[in-house]
């Protein structure tokens, strides 16, 4: 039975690490995207027994192999030159501020922004909506009919000459600690730390390009599928050995 447990695990564990590498794949071509990768950990580990010495051998057998972990990889992507006025990078560690649908600070590398057309005001926003922050944490406006947008090294936005706010661009002491929330957002947690002002340079008329290698995920496939493939083969053997047993038996 452990045998067939051990295997289980091991066919859990690869799957996920699948689902991960596919999701890296999906977003080769999303600004900001920062690819994930899956980290294993050993299960329980027992002692064996020396049944002639009542005591153990010192031996310890493995129960299997669990996900510890789904890390992102932050480091930056090369620049994608768009010459659009909403889209920026930031040149450097940092995030801009987004706030998300249900109210909460997200934030993102993803700065292909556009202007909303609402009934309160034309805002800021990211690509799905979400409307982008300044530096207090506020909405910011754009007029209307603004012909020029443009922003400084700092991250001042000005419209026509109009000092409008400056974006809000935060880092963190453990980028490792963020929690994904989709659509290339994170969200801060204990282990991340509160987010801290950004000194980072930000950039017009670009976008930063998705850090997945696809080289490097074809090769994290081709290694879950054979780590797969063995764990299904050690349940076939083990469901063999049951009904040769079983055949014995009877």
């Amino acid at each position: 039975m452990q045998t067939l447990h051990s295997a289980k695990l091991g066919l859990l564990a690869q799957q996920n690490r699948m689902s991960v590498i596919a999701n890296n794949m999906a977003n080769v071509s999303t600004p900001g995207y920062k690819s994930q990768r899956t980290d294993f950990k050993d299960a329980l580990y027992t002692q064996i027994l020396n049944p002639a010495e009542l005591d153990t051998t010192g031996l310890e057998q493995g129960t299997g192999v669990l996900t510890a972990a789904t890390n992102s990889d932050f480091i930056q992507g090369t620049v994608l030159s768009t010459g659009e006025s909403l889209d920026m990078y930031i040149d450097g560690e940092g995030y801009f501020c987004i706030e998300d649908i249900d109210g909460t600070l997200t934030y993102t590398r993803n700065g292909a922004f556009a202007i909303s057309d609402e009934a309160d005001g034309n805002w800021l926003v990211n690509a799905n909506g979400r409307y982008v922050l300044d530096e207090n944490m506020n909405r910011i406006a754009i007029p209307e009919n603004a012909q020029e947008i443009s922003v400084s090294a700092d991250g001042t936005l000005t419209a026509d000459g109009t000092v409008l706010g400056r974006l809000g661009i935060v880092t963190f002491v453990n980028r490792n600690g963020l929690q994904s929330a989709g659509n290339s957002l994170y969200r801060a947690t204990e282990a991340s730390g509160e987010p801290q002002p950004s000194n980072s340079v930000v950039r017009q008329g670009g976008l930063e390009a998705s850090n997945v290698n696809v080289a490097v995920e074809m090769t994290r496939l081709i290694r879950a599928q054979k780590a797969f493939a063995m764990a299904s083969r050690a349940v076939s053997i083990w469901d063999e050995m049951a009904a040769t047993t079983n055949n014995l038996r009877t």
